[in-house]
């Protein structure tokens, strides 16, 4: 099973990852953050961004990554559609961002992000899978 899910958490809201391998984790909660902002349907993989992150363990590289990827939507208006990991090793991770700019006229806002925080964060391999759960002010 692999996919990210949505859940409420008090006036925040959080994912659950789960993907096959640590490299699949990353992007796939990447891909998540981008759904939770706005309907990434209508966001067509005109442009790509690359994007790398630096942390210690790696819960804080999970943050760190999903900092660097919520700040190029805030800082250029740019929205991913498909996030892919290209390197992933201890303390650091490196990856593009495939999607196109924000246009209020064609893509629906969801969700305003204020910050990827440490609240419930939880990153592992669980058997024959990596699972995380990370949880967003909003």
């Amino acid at each position: 099973m692999q996919g990210f899910y949505e859940f409420d958490h008090t006036a925040d809201l959080g994912l659950r990852i789960e993907a096959a391998d640590e490299k699949a984790l990353f992007a796939l909660a990447g891909e998540g953050l981008y759904e939770l902002i706005l309907e990434v349907e209508g966001v067509e993989p005109r442009a790509e961004r690359r994007v790398v992150a630096e942390g210690g363990s790696r819960e804080e590289l999970l943050v760190a990554w999903l900092s660097e990827l919520y700040l190029v939507f805030e800082t250029e208006g740019f929205v991913g559609r498909r996030v892919e990991v290209d390197r992933l090793e201890d303390g650091r991770v490196e990856g593009r961002i495939s999607g196109e700019a924000y246009d209020p006229a064609r893509h629906a806002f969801k969700t305003e992000i204020k910050a990827v925080t440490f609240h419930g964060l939880k990153v592992g391999r669980m058997n024959d899978h990596w699972e995380a759960t990370v949880v967003f002010d909003v």
